[in-house]
């Protein structure tokens, strides 16, 4: 639902009812200080370039929730439902799209397993397939991002 935009910041009623005990992104003011308002938003980054990673876990989302992400949406380049938005990066290869999740805060994005070992501000959320063994994982922003389970 976020890569179609149905949940737009980090306070969403849903992310939080799944991870209860999660520190997660707040808007800060001028001063530091949380603001009033706490709906950070999530931006939402996704490989320009046609490849094989993004035909994974495209076809992730459509076998998860295909309410949400239909089959036309799997694609090596789908028409993304966010792109043309404030909310919306593209990355052309893994290590564009592992730098573009560290420099933009908040920013959710996908990438091959083992890609971002090292990279610092970045953790691995495997998510995988039932009936596949077929494995993406998500690189989350923040080491701290990741739920009891490993899972986001």
């Amino acid at each position: 639902r976020i890569y179609q935009g149905d949940i737009a910041s980090w306070d969403h009623p849903d992310i939080r009812e799944v991870n209860p005990n999660l520190e997660l992104p707040v808007q800060l003011d001028f001063y530091g200080k949380p603001a009033e308002d706490q709906s950070f938003p999530i931006k939402v980054a996704a490989r320009g370039d046609g490849s094989g990673t993004t035909v994974i876990f495209t076809s992730y989302l459509h076998k998860t929730c295909p309410e949400h992400w239909g089959a036309d949406l799997v694609s090596s380049q789908p028409d993304w439902p966010l792109a043309g938005s404030d909310n919306f990066i593209t990355a052309d290869g893994t290590s564009d799209m592992l730098s573009v999740i560290v420099d933009n805060a908040g920013t959710i994005g996908y990438s091959t397993s083992g890609s971002a070992l090292g990279t610092p501000g970045l953790a691995e959320a495997a998510l995988r397939m039932e009936s596949s063994s077929l494995k993406v994982d998500f690189f989350l922003t923040s080491e701290n991002s990741l739920s009891k389970d490993g899972v986001a």
